[in-house]
């Protein structure tokens, strides 16, 4: 029996050999693919550039400025690579993108904690965003390169670059920043698969693992199985196997232990499809889908205002988590922003759940599933507290919102686009106005504005536009929460977020491409007159997209074929393969109504006249 060699404790900002050419990325969490990304000497080489050519662009000169450029820089589309390039290439479940915001975000809420002011924040932020650029470097000169980057930078003050620089090299703030960088890399290099004393067990209740071995001795994990493996030789002296299904193994590191506690938010918007439903026209369904997104908007904003940025650990689909301080006042202050903003934004129409809760830096960095069950809880226990709207007094037939009916309407909001002027309550006229302001047009832009111009097509402005007869397709993923619960650490809980958030909008995406081309049903002609001729509109509008929770309506010949087509394309992108078995992780249910939208047109049956008499 080999008995486990004694681990020495290493730097916490160790920087790894890489080579120049390309090189393996993350794993895929829902497929365990890696794909290839570019080399970091060149992804460093373009991250640089990037910087120095966008550092003007409408900034005010000082190191807040210089952390949000980072920020944008890392994020940026053509910095794609950032994201998919492994924290460490042992382990390549996380990327670099994800460890460095992880750090960022935490460093920053630890020196809020100590008191330190907005300046100090700034400061701490950008260096914390650079702190493990020798991860990039064939070098592993963190140091050198953020010299050169810094000394491109004409208008950052002297101070703040030394400042920087200090942290960089172990200096400034060496405490604090190494503290969050530990969470940081404890949070990307655990995963479902543990080694104790010659037992290997796996907590993964999707996947399958196989891990390999230096002998060459092969053992297979099925879901939450263990085995003994006493006599195995270790791959390496810090990693006692390979696994094959995310090509890498736990790496065995004597971290320093992770005294503290860290703040967490999380924040849920209540009803939220019911609140977008609740309309009759185009115009609204839009803005109360714009208005959902403009309240997640706010939430984010107000992190970043208080703390920063990258404390935002996952914002979508009306659900938030983010670090805090711990903090009392800072909580609460964070919590009643919020809370005001969002009723303002939604004129009182939308309502959210905070919960706000402390945890122990170990459990968050290794145990992170604990803590999301246990905050989300509080969230539960939020949004079961009873809250009360003032009732309507009506003192007239028509004082209850003929959209909603369920709120009183108010002179000053009328529907203009009505004959009659029809009045509205303010939630539903702020829907309206948001609908015509075209903020729905982020979701033209990203679902169908590109096949709309290939095929030569409108985008309809009117239901009646998408077909006499229309589907709504209500989408929602299954038992979504198994996957996202199961999640060790922060880092693993943002990747896999940013994952399935890019794969789910592409497969919608795609569907709507291919089905739109293949289908003409989805065209609806409305002949204008003589000289114009017949204008052709998109027969379907994503109405809302948050998540794994899509709102669609559709002209209804193609209802059923384009739902078939969505739950299979998303089967085929979220697909495991092995050489165990292949099955999809990740698949959606589909819901269709079906309404005609000239039935009350063509029914006079369904009108109803009332005399009126000599004196009314």
């Amino acid at each position: 029996m080999r008995k486990r060699e004694k681990t020495t404790r290493i730097p916490l900002t160790i920087s790894f050999m890489v080579k120049k050419e390309q090189m393996k990325g993350v794993v895929n969490w829902f497929r365990k693919e890696r794909a290839e990304v570019k080399g970091g000497e060149e992804l460093w080489g373009e991250l640089k550039r990037k910087i120095w050519a966008t550092q003007h662009k409408g900034r005010r000169n000082d190191v807040g400025s210089f952390a949000t450029l980072l920020a944008a820089c890392f994020k940026d589309a053509e910095m794609a690579d950032l994201m998919r390039y492994p924290s460490d290439d042992r382990l390549p479940i996380c990327s670099l993108y994800h460890h460095l915001m992880n750090t960022a975000g935490l460093a920053v809420c630890f020196a809020i904690d100590k008191g330190y002011g907005r300046d100090k924040l700034d400061k701490i932020r950008a260096a914390s965003l650079l702190h493990d650029s020798g991860r990039l470097t064939e070098q592993g000169n963190g140091g050198k390169q953020v010299e050169e980057l810094l000394s491109r930078i004409d208008w950052l003050e002297d101070t703040d670059k030394h400042y920087i620089l200090a942290v960089v090299n172990h200096q400034e703030e060496a405490k604090l920043i190494a503290k969050a960088d530990c969470m940081a890399s404890a949070s990307d290099r655990r995963y479902e698969v543990e080694w104790k004393e010659g037992v290997v067990k796996s907590t993964d209740a999707i996947f399958p693992h196989i891990l390999t071995f230096k002998d060459g001795r092969a053992v297979v994990l099925g879901r939450t199985e263990e085995k003994d493996v006493r006599d195995v030789v270790w791959w390496e002296k810090d990693m006692p196997f390979r696994d094959e299904i995310v090509s890498g193994g736990v790496v065995i590191v004597d971290y320093q232990e992770l005294a503290g506690k860290i703040g967490l938010l999380a924040l849920d918007i209540r009803g939220i499809q019911g609140y977008i439903k609740e309309a009759v026209k185009l115009h609204a369904l839009r803005g109360g889908s714009g208005i959902v997104d403009d309240a997640l908007r706010i939430a984010k904003e107000v992190i970043a205002e208080e703390i920063a940025p990258e404390a935002v650990l996952f914002a979508r689909g009306g659900n938030m988590v983010s670090f805090l301080p711990v903090t009392r006042e800072v909580q609460q202050r964070v919590k009643t922003r919020m809370e005001n903003e969002i009723a303002m934004v939604t004129k009182g129409g939308l309502k959210v759940a905070i919960a706000t809760a402390n945890y122990a830096l170990e459990t968050v960095a290794k145990n992170f599933e604990v803590v999301l069950n246990d905050i989300f809880k509080n969230v539960e226990l939020e949004k079961n507290e009873p809250y009360y709207d003032d009732a309507v007094e009506l003192t007239r037939s028509n004082e209850v919102c003929p959209y909603c009916f369920k709120r009183k309407t108010s002179p000053e909001y009328k529907d203009r686009e009505d004959r009659d002027e029809t009045e509205l309550c303010t939630v539903c006229a702020g829907k309206i106005e948001v609908g015509r302001e075209k903020k729905w047009v982020v979701l033209y832009e990203e679902y169908t504005k590109d096949i709309a111009e290939e095929l030569h097509l409108i985008p309809p402005n009117k239901l009646e536009q998408i077909g006499d007869k229309i589907a709504v397709l209500s989408i929602d993923g299954n038992m979504m929460g198994r996957m996202f619960v199961q999640t060790m650490t922060p880092a693993e809980y943002s990747f896999k977020s940013d994952i399935f958030y890019h794969e789910f909008t592409h497969a919608l995406k795609e569907t709507i491409e291919t089905y739109s081309r293949n289908h003409k049903n989805l065209l609806v002609q409305k002949k204008k007159d003589e000289s114009s001729g017949n204008v052709h509109f998109l027969g379907l509008d994503v109405i809302y997209a948050g998540g794994d929770d899509i709102l669609i309506i559709m002209n209804a010949k193609g209802a059923l074929g384009f739902a078939k087509e969505l739950v299979k394309d998303v089967a085929n992108r979220f697909r495991f393969n092995s050489k165990l078995f292949s099955t999809p992780t990740v698949t959606i249910s589909a819901g269709i109504a079906i309404a005609d939208c000239t039935y009350s047109r063509n029914h006079k049956n369904l009108l109803v006249q009332k005399k009126k008499d000599e004196s009314s």
